[in-house]
């Protein structure tokens, strides 16, 4: 039996229950109160409802209720308490698929990693090259120890000169406590490398679309890279370079 993907079953909550998508329209711009939750589904009744008169449209206790229950069960809202008023948010894993479906577009972040300095050539001239990959900004996870002081980092000066690109460049080191494991030398502890970059894709994943590049990264970083755009229905990109110098890029997740 196939198992539905997160976009799937967050398409049949939104064309089953009006109510659910506007729930989920509202969350998407960021955490929402009960009180605005009932106030945006009343204006889309009203808008929908045009022969009533707008104190003739009320939205029930229970329906509001019922709706953001049946959405947390399933994974796909949170709430708590703050204060008084009870605050809803979109679940982290459930914020790339709503966006997906609902068809909204937000700013594009880049998640990469290289496993040597002169990687940054042939990244930089991708991102130049490949009219696909439109990014505000790219965080390069690297090696403490291979990016130690003295090594350059700068994307920039890689750009070919027939480009006008730019974009913000960040660098995050994987501290050698992580990368190079006691427990299995050379392999790395996985689950730490992906909790160290989960950290801080978490915090991008509110305002940016998240794509994640596992073309050049050590492999247990792209191996981390590759379970979190698993994780989050991330788009996830291979970079194919040909003998003669060309890019080809692949899209891994999702896949057809």
């Amino acid at each position: 039996m196939f198992v539905k993907t997160p976009e799937k079953a967050i398409r049949q909550e939104i064309e089953s229950v009006r109510v659910r998508r506007v729930i989920l329209e509202q969350l998407e711009k960021g955490k929402k109160t009960g009180s605005q939750l009932r106030d945006a589904i009343k204006r889309d009744m009203i808008a929908r409802q045009g022969d009533k008169d707008d104190d003739e449209v009320e939205v029930t206790d229970p329906k509001l209720y019922f709706n953001t229950k049946h959405l947390e069960k399933k994974g796909i809202i949170s709430s708590s308490k703050e204060g008084r008023k009870r605050v809803y948010e979109l679940s982290p894993k459930a914020i790339q698929p709503v966006r997906k479906v609902l068809k909204f577009s937000r700013p594009n972040i880049l998640i990469t990693s290289i496993a040597m300095p002169d990687d940054q050539r042939p990244l930089a001239k991708w991102l130049s090259r490949d009219e696909r990959i439109d990014v505000e900004i790219v965080r390069i996870f690297v090696s403490e120890r291979r990016f130690s002081r003295g090594v350059q980092r700068s994307l920039s000066r890689f750009i070919p000169n027939d480009c006008d690109e730019s974009w913000e460049t960040t660098w995050h080191e994987i501290p050698d406590t992580l990368l190079h494991s006691t427990v299995v030398e050379g392999h790395g502890n996985l689950q730490g490398i992906y909790e160290h970059i989960e950290k801080i894709a978490l915090q991008d994943m509110e305002k940016y679309n998240l794509i994640v590049d596992v073309s050049m990264g050590p492999a247990v970083i792209v191996l981390a890279l590759f379970m979190l755009a698993s994780d989050y229905s991330l788009e996830a990109v291979y970079l194919d370079r040909t003998e003669r110098g060309r890019f080809h890029t692949l899209q891994l997740v999702p896949r057809g």
